[in-house]
């Protein structure tokens, strides 16, 4: 089978392998589910720890399809079909337990191995892939980088204030990056926050 959209290949893959193949491991995918290639919202660019697929639960879609994202970054369908299953696994045991025990339990039970946050496939899972890829052909879609080659990387600068003491400090956006979500701490005790972007 030849696919000529990203998605159409996504959804054969859902409901012609991995729908049975999750309830033989003993899990249930919810019946709407919503595929599509895209950048994740947060972290789809940067160079370290980049997102490379999002789950999105069905109590934030006006007609309470679950949604996932496959980065445009991916392009090997091996990687393809182990980031759709981890994402699965999210709309399955639900997206609020994030990567704790309902998650762990579901990627040990489908063959995911690794950090949870960071799955690859093995075993079970690995050995049926390429009869599942071989059904699908190709994945129809080229590395999309989201970088544009031609121009330079400009360092520019992101101002941290503390709304406490009204201490300044600027750092780049790799840093704010490579920390995301852990706090900024001030001298004076308080926490430095990013200052918004003008628009």
């Amino acid at each position: 089978m030849n696919h000529t959209l990203r998605e159409s290949w996504l959804h054969t893959a859902l409901e012609d392998h991995l729908r049975d193949y999750f309830t033989e491991c003993g899990l249930t995918i919810p019946e709407h589910v919503r595929i599509g290639s895209g950048w994740p919202s947060r972290q789809a660019l940067t160079r370290k720890k980049r997102r490379i697929g999002e789950a999105w639960s069905n109590t934030c879609s006006a007609d309470k399809s679950h949604e996932i994202i496959i980065s445009l970054y991916v392009f090997d369908p091996a990687e393809v079909l182990a980031i759709l299953v981890h994402e699965l696994i999210h709309v399955t045991v639900g997206v609020e337990h994030g990567h704790k025990k309902p998650f762990t339990d579901g990627m040990k039970a489908v063959g995911l191995e690794g950090k949870p946050t960071c799955t690859v496939a093995g075993g079970a899972l690995l050995a049926r892939m390429p009869a599942w890829i071989k059904a699908l052909g190709p994945y129809p879609h080229a590395r999309l980088d989201g970088r544009d080659k031609g121009k330079k990387d400009v360092c520019r600068l992101v101002k941290l204030q503390c709304p406490h003491c009204d201490c300044i400090v600027r750092t780049t956006q790799k840093w704010l990056d490579e920390y995301e979500g852990e706090p900024w701490p001030c001298p004076c005790g308080g926490e430095l926050i990013q200052e918004e972007p003008k628009k």
